[in-house]
C-alpha cells in the first residue's frame, strides 16, 4: 500500500488511523489506494494493541433480559461503561447455541474480553463456550451456576414467595403463574417461591410456562384458547343491553336504529324551490 500510494509506512499508518502530521491530499490518497487494494481492518490486530473497548452482549431475540426491555438493561449498562471508554457490542441471536457461537468468533477476533450472558440456563452452552474462547463471562444468574465465574444475583425466589404471601392476604387460594421457559433458572426459582409460599397456607398455584416473549406470554401455551368474555342473557337477541344504549333502542352487539330524517324541499339552480313537486 505504501509503494502504491508512494509514501512510507509510517504515513499510511498514521493516514489509516486519522493521525495527525498528514496533509490532507495525503490520506485522501492513501485512503483511495487501500479502497482500490480493498484493504479492511483487522479487529483482531487492533485489540492486540489497544485492547477490547467493549463488553459483549448477546439477546435471543424476542427474550427480555430479567424481564426488563433490552434497551433499557443496555442504557444501563453503558452508563456504567461510559466513565471507562468502554461501550456495549449488542447482537441479536436466534437461540443460545448462535450465541455461543458468537462468542468463540468474538474471542478470535478479541472484539471483547467480557461478555454478560443474561437469563442463564441449565447446564447453559454459553458459559462454557465463553470460557473456552479465552472471554470472562459475567453470568445474570445464582452465585454458584458456574464454578470459578462471576454472576450477579437477583433473589427471585424471595421476591416470588413475597407476592405469593400479598395474594394469599388478599384471599386468594389458587393463583396461575405465567412462567419463562422451564431450562432457565431464574423460572426455577420464581416457581419455588411462589410454591413455598402458597404450601404454607394450603393453597395451590399452577404454573404455565411459555417461550419467554411477551407475545408468548399474553398469549398464553400453544393449543390452549384465549378466555373469552361471557355475555350476559337477557333483553332483545338474547343480550342486556346497556342503559345508554337502551334508550337509544339498540342492543348489546347490534347498532341502534337510525333516526328519522326531516323532510326537506328540493332547490332549483338559484334557491328557489321548485314547482310541481312535494318534498320526500
Amino acid at each position: 500500500m505504501a509503494r502504491a500510494a508512494g509514501v512510507s509506512t509510517a504515513v499510511v499508518s498514521y493516514a489509516l488511523n486519522d493521525r495527525r502530521g498528514v496533509s490532507v491530499a495525503t490520506r485522501e490518497r492513501v485512503l483511495r489506494v487501500a479502497d482500490e487494494l480493498g484493504w479492511r481492518p483487522n479487529p483482531a490486530a487492533r485489540s492486540m494493541r489497544a485492547g477490547a473497548q467493549a463488553v459483549g452482549l448477546a439477546v435471543v431475540a424476542g427474550e427480555t433480559l430479567h424481564g426488563a426491555p433490552v434497551l433499557d438493561v443496555v442504557a444501563v449498562l453503558q452508563s456504567a461503561l461510559h466513565a471507562r471508554g468502554l461501550g456495549v457490542d449488542l447482537r441479536v441471536v436466534p437461540d443460545a447455541p448462535a450465541a455461543a457461537e458468537l462468542y468463540r468468533r468474538w474471542g478470535a477476533e478479541r472484539r471483547c474480553e467480557v461478555v454478560v450472558v443474561p437469563e442463564v440456563r441449565a447446564d447453559d452452552v454459553r458459559l462454557k463456550a465463553a470460557a473456552e474462547a479465552g472471554l470472562r463471562p459475567v453470568a445474570i444468574g445464582p452465585v454458584g451456576v458456574a464454578p470459578g465465574l462471576a454472576a450477579v444475583e437477583v433473589d427471585d425466589e424471595e421476591a416470588y414467595a413475597r407476592v405469593g404471601r400479598y395474594l394469599l392476604g388478599l384471599g386468594h387460594s389458587h393463583v396461575a403463574l405465567v412462567a419463562d421457559p422451564a431450562d432457565r433458572l431464574r423460572t426455577q426459582a420464581c416457581e419455588r417461591g411462589m410454591r413455598a409460599a402458597f404450601a404454607e397456607e394450603g393453597a395451590s398455584v399452577d404454573v404455565v410456562t411459555t417461550d419467554g416473549s411477551v407475545e408468548g406470554a399474553a398469549g398464553g401455551p400453544p393449543g390452549r384458547p384465549r378466555p373469552r368474555a361471557r355475555p350476559e342473557r337477557g333483553g332483545a337477541g338474547g343480550r342486556r343491553a346497556s342503559p345508554a344504549r337502551a334508550a337509544r333502542g339498540g342492543t348489546a352487539g347490534c347498532p341502534p336504529p337510525p333516526r328519522p330524517t326531516r323532510p326537506t324541499a328540493r332547490r332549483g339552480p338559484c334557491g328557489a324551490p321548485r314547482r310541481g313537486r312535494r318534498a320526500p
